[in-house]
């Protein structure tokens, strides 16, 4: 299944990350954000470190279901957005302010922007807020 960029970027960080097997980084231009898209193929992902990204370009696929590509899970994107600067994988935060303070909430982030609605037959959208 293809994973598309949902803003304009900059990717920061592609590679392998425990608990989310191939993980791509993308710096949003004009959102002071960060996209997290995890559980990705590498091998023949379609972007590299510091290329820039339009919206809805192809990225990447998701990774095998059941294998280290999605840390041993079923076949699922792990979407996240967070507003801090720098390279950031924590997956769970220790309380809710916290979680509010850093971390965006994705389905409103999609919603401003009014992006397709993805059925699970397309893919299924794992959000971390």
């Amino acid at each position: 299944m293809p994973v598309y960029a949902t803003a304009a970027g900059t990717v920061k960080y592609i590679g392998q990350v425990a608990g989310y097997g191939g993980v791509i980084l993308v710096s949003l231009e004009d959102q002071n954000s960060t996209a997290l898209y995890g559980h990705i193929r590498l091998y023949d992902a379609l972007v590299k470190q510091d290329n820039r990204v339009k919206p809805g370009q192809l990225l990447a696929y998701l990774g095998a279901g059941f294998s280290p590509e999605t840390a041993g899970e079923r076949k699922h994107l792990h979407f996240a957005l967070y507003r801090v600067p720098g390279i950031r994988f924590r997956g769970h935060e220790p309380d809710a302010s916290v979680l509010n303070e850093i971390w965006l909430n994705p389905q409103n982030f999609l919603q401003e922007r009014q992006a397709v609605y993805i059925t699970e037959e397309t893919c299924v959208l794992d959000a971390t807020y």
